[in-house]
């Protein structure tokens, strides 16, 4: 499958992962932790994007709530593998990002290229 980011809204090329009923926007009249899990939980559960897929597109949109999900550093950082899992959101929000931002800092944190 294909997206293209055009603005703050995701549209599917259609293949044969693209998400029932065509495009949806990733922008949400939220607060921002709720947005953030929102986000998450739509590209893994209605795209069924891969967690290092979905962190991934995540981060380039939006740098300073996310941080690409990576087995390496979870590894390092001492965390059981979730990937795939029903709450696998939740535990990247409880258990991988503050950890990860533990260790980078949080001035760091959103560093854009």
């Amino acid at each position: 499958m294909v997206l293209v980011f055009l603005g703050p809204m995701l549209y599917p090329i259609r293949g044969r992962r693209s998400a029932p009923g065509g495009s949806c926007s990733l922008n949400f009249p939220l607060p921002v932790p709720e947005a953030a899990h929102h986000r998450l939980t739509l590209l893994l559960e209605k795209w069924h994007f891969p967690i290092p897929t979905a962190t991934a597109i995540l981060t380039v949109l939006y740098a300073d709530l996310f941080t690409v999900y990576d087995i390496r550093a979870r590894g390092e950082l001492g965390i059981k593998d979730f990937a795939g899992r029903k709450n696998q959101a939740e535990r990247y929000f409880s258990e991988y990002l503050p950890k990860v931002k533990a260790i980078t800092g949080a001035e760091l944190f959103a560093v854009r290229v």
